[in-house]
């Protein structure tokens, strides 16, 4: 069946791999990336760089990728570190690289300085064991990971990086292994930008997680900055979710103004499909005189929202 010859392609899949790396780590030539390119991956072959959001679709394609990459960082040595066989014709593979990129192609690396660090690719196969798919991406993974000069470049660019999916994801990942003198340079990228941040359907992940992972006074700002609009923030889709998160890891008196703004509209917000959820938050992590308040403003028409298919999530 596909399994058993999957097995008996996986070392070709892998000195495929190899190969490729061995031809990246040379310099440029156009024949030599054609041939590499047509032997090595089908005819429609994808490939998608995550970090950057960079995609490129077929044998032409990739070849004018490599072909960039090596116009812009010269020096670029690779070389496969870990080759992880998975099922259905996949693997996962961990590449050192280092290098010294020219101009800025690769928005995550900095332009003029040499770096190193650890690329995690997962890869998809045709039954000839040509590459079909590839999905690539820095790796923060311990004890592998990315040198530091590296992550302190993604810090101060965060807020860039943060509006795209795959910056998103990277900022993310990047918040976990960070230094916390790198995770606080990450937020501050993010101050006087946090209403824009929090409605963004990728940056709110990353103001989310900041919240959730860095000490208190340091997103403190996050919950000043959204003073004067908790009502509209708690009704909208996305920031109701970062809403959401302060409620849950900050300090219950710091949100005292925002918990205040939310009072006098209470009712309707108990009642509005994403409202209810953060006024539930502030009764499960609001301080004693927030829930004291809270319960007063719903208690006024109690019995007609607890019949309410919305609101009688508030008050159970």
């Amino acid at each position: 069946g596909d399994e058993l010859k999957w097995e008996a392609l996986q070392p070709v899949a892998e000195n495929a791999l190899v190969a490729t790396l061995n031809h990246m780590s040379k310099p440029y030539s156009l024949d030599a990336t054609v041939q590499l390119v047509e032997e090595l991956n089908s005819r429609d072959c994808r490939y998608l760089w995550q970090d950057c959001d960079w995609q490129v679709q077929g044998r032409r394609g990739l070849a004018d990728m490599y072909r960039q990459l090596k116009e812009v960082v010269p020096d670029l040595r690779a070389a496969c570190q870990r080759f992880v066989v998975e099922e259905g014709f996949r693997a996962r593979a961990y590449i050192a690289f280092e290098g010294t990129q020219s101009r800025g192609l690769l928005p995550m690396l900095p332009v003029g300085t040499a770096v190193r660090g650890i690329l995690v690719t997962c890869m998809e196969f045709d039954t000839r064991a040509k590459v079909r798919a590839e999905a690539i991406q820095l790796s923060f993974e311990a004890p592998l990971g990315v040198q530091p000069s590296v992550l302190q470049f993604v810090a101060r660019s965060a807020w860039e990086f943060a509006k795209r999916e795959g910056g998103c994801r990277m900022l993310q990942n990047a918040v976990d292994v960070a230094t916390e003198e790198d995770r606080a340079t990450l937020v501050d990228q993010f101050r006087g930008h946090v209403w824009e941040a929090s409605g963004s359907q990728h940056a709110n992940y990353v103001l989310q997680k900041c919240v959730v992972a860095l000490p208190p006074r340091q997103v403190q700002f996050v919950a000043e900055e959204l003073q004067g609009r908790a009502v509209a923030a708690a009704r909208h889709g996305i920031r109701s979710r970062v809403l959401e998160r302060l409620v849950e890891h900050l300090q219950g008196e710091s949100l005292d103004a925002l918990v205040r703004e939310l009072i006098p509209e209470a009712q309707r917000l108990s009642c509005h499909a994403f409202g209810n959820f953060v006024l539930q938050r502030v009764l499960e992590h609001g301080t004693v005189s927030q829930r004291h308040a809270l319960v007063e403003a719903l208690s006024v028409n109690a019995p007609e929202l607890a019949r309410h298919n919305v609101a009688s999530n508030v008050l159970r």
